[in-house]
């Protein structure tokens, strides 16, 4: 299985609408999405952020994803290093590499929405 991580941002008149323009954003079409990390802010001078983490068994290729939002992108960032390590130790197998895609958008008056989507890619 491939996996192909895409990120957008968008912003709109209401929280789904800026969901909608995110989704456009990242280009997503109708492509199987394996998971996904999306963050709505609608308070002016607020920041959405949101991250997808994915890690690898290396042995049967079988994928366990880190879905996480914050408003503050330093808290974001620690939270997704402590989420690895605990992947990492709760792990039986072996565990590739982290791939990581972050989104973020700031809000300026109007709903945004950071969005991160894993698509399986055939």
């Amino acid at each position: 299985m491939v996996v192909r991580l895409i990120a957008g941002t968008g912003a709109g008149p209401t929280n789904h609408a800026a969901y909608e323009a995110a989704l456009r954003a990242a280009g997503h079409e109708q492509r199987l999405c394996v998971a996904q990390s999306h963050m709505a802010q609608s308070q002016t001078g607020s920041w959405a952020h949101a991250v997808l983490g994915w890690l690898r068994d290396e042995r049967s290729g079988c994928a366990t994803f880190i879905e996480l939002q914050h408003d503050n992108l330093e808290l974001l960032q620690r939270e997704l290093r402590a989420a690895e390590l605990s992947r990492r130790y709760q792990s039986t197998v072996p565990l590739g590499p982290l791939q990581v895609r972050f989104a973020s958008a700031p809000c300026r008056g109007q709903p945004v929405c950071a969005l991160v989507l894993a698509l399986r890619v055939e």
